[in-house]
């Protein structure tokens, strides 16, 4: 059989000779009996040599097994295809034979501990890897031919590197010194009024599957530079997504990467909180003075924007204690579209360039400038033109699990603000009506009622 490779485009095996194509269950019921045929070959291969080096007149008296320092980091292996043998990095776990050209998945490289529990497929083939290079190249002419020639190009390898994925969670907290300047005229004299506030912000977020890559042949910025990676397309590991590509094993223990891992949870929200804060708040401020009259907000988002409406809607009840609504966009042009005084109801939008419901969101927000709604547009894209709405551009997220701190920040800015310049405290400061929720009384004194099944 010829060799096969992983099409990123088909999801499923190919073989370049025969146009054979096979699904990862077919290929790993083959490969489990070639793997099996494999350590057998190399077993009677040692045992012929061992039999022949004992019946042979020839002084080998100097020759030596010791390896030295190399003895640990070099593997033979035996090509499933030719029987040619194979030296191979200690961390190498898929590789292609140089004598045959053939796929070779090596033995026992994912067997237990070491087995990965996932893997993301790859989805160019080498021709389109060479070919988006090759159109890179022509933005540089300054380049040294060397890296264009083809036959540097023809080198290109896609290679499997393995990762591990941590879940964990990161808090923080920023405070800023930020003013107000209202100047007005008194008779002869122009008065300037500045008053002063001391702004604190606190902010946690939780992470899911934090990539650390475990190999230490490859730099860390090298993956680093690469994510966002998309986890939707992750599939249970097979060896059979292997077979075309090189393919490494973990050489750093999940111990020695943890460190690493605790590091990314505290930059990211470093950096979420040191960029995205200060770059963000005079919009916030402008936003806050032109809503502080507004009789109701409205909160719209799409998928994973759709909770950062909630969270809008919770912070107004939390911060100014005034009607507020969340709502998926859609239903937004069914529902909250017909609102009688719109010119009364601030409005904020969440619209991320890589949301899948971006079109539909744009199309709201050109229905809520119609409607001449006080608009606030959250968002990680430029928009220099737009004059009849605030925009709050968040940075692009490194990393998919920042994004939706980043998100939210402008509705804790804009009516963190409402409240200082309304008076209001949050939760109403338990007084008057809500006098009785102090210290949470209303949660502790009530009726708790045991309900046997």
């Amino acid at each position: 059989m010829g060799p096969l490779h992983f099409t990123g485009e088909s999801g499923r095996l190919e073989c370049d000779y025969c146009g054979s194509s096979f699904n990862t269950a077919e290929i790993e019921a083959l490969y489990g009996e070639k793997e099996a045929n494999a350590v057998e070959a190399a077993q009677n291969a040692a045992e012929a040599e061992q039999a022949i080096a004992d019946g042979s007149d020839w002084d080998t008296s100097g020759l030596s097994e010791d390896w030295g320092a190399d003895a640990g980091s070099i593997k033979a292996y035996c090509c499933p295809s030719c029987g040619a043998e194979l030296l191979c990095d200690a961390t190498t776990a898929a590789t292609s034979c140089p004598y045959c050209g053939n796929p070779s998945v090596l033995p026992g490289q994912f067997s237990g501990i070491l087995k990965p529990d996932f893997v993301l497929p790859f989805k160019l083939s080498k021709e389109d890897a060479i070919k988006a290079l090759k159109k890179h190249y022509l933005k540089k002419p300054l380049l040294p031919s060397t890296f264009s020639k083809a036959n540097h190009l023809e080198e290109i390898k896609g290679v499997y590197v393995p990762f591990w994925m941590y879940d964990g969670e990161a808090s923080g907290s920023a405070q800023f010194h930020a003013t107000q300047v209202h100047t007005y005229t008194s008779g002869d004299y122009e008065i300037t009024e500045t008053s002063h506030y001391d702004v604190r912000r606190a902010g946690s977020i939780a992470f899911e599957k934090i990539p650390v890559d475990a190999s230490s042949k490859m730099p860390d910025d090298y993956m680093d530079s690469i994510e966002p990676y998309d986890y939707a397309e992750l599939r249970p590991f097979s060896t059979a997504y292997l077979p075309g590509f090189l393919a490494d094993k973990y050489d750093v223990s999940v111990e020695d990467s943890r460190n690493r891992a605790d590091r990314r949870c505290a930059g990211s929200l470093a950096d979420a909180l040191e960029t995205a804060l200060p770059a963000m708040d005079d919009t916030a401020f402008a936003v806050a003075q032109q809503w502080k009259d507004m009789d109701c907000y409205d909160f719209a988002g799409s998928g994973f924007e759709y909770a950062c409406a909630f969270f809008g809607q919770a912070k107004v009840f939390e911060a100014i204690g005034r009607q507020a609504m969340y709502i998926n966009t859609e239903e937004w042009l069914h529902l909250n579209f017909f609102v009688n005084h719109p010119e009364k109801i601030g409005t904020m939008i969440w619209a991320a360039e890589d949301n899948k419901a971006d079109s539909r969101t744009l199309e709201t927000i050109g229905y809520a400038k119609q409607l001449g709604r006080p608009l606030a547009i959250v968002t990680d894209r430029e928009m220099p033109d737009e004059t009849q709405a605030a925009v709050f551009v968040i940075p692009k997220a490194k990393n998919v699990l920042a994004e939706s701190l980043y998100n939210f920040v402008p509705a804790c800015l804009v009516f963190g603000y409402l409240m200082t310049m309304l008076g209001e405290r949050s939760g109403r400061g338990c007084e008057g009506p809500w006098s009785f929720s102090k210290g949470a009384a209303c949660v502790r004194q009530s009726e708790i009622v045991m309900v046997d099944d």
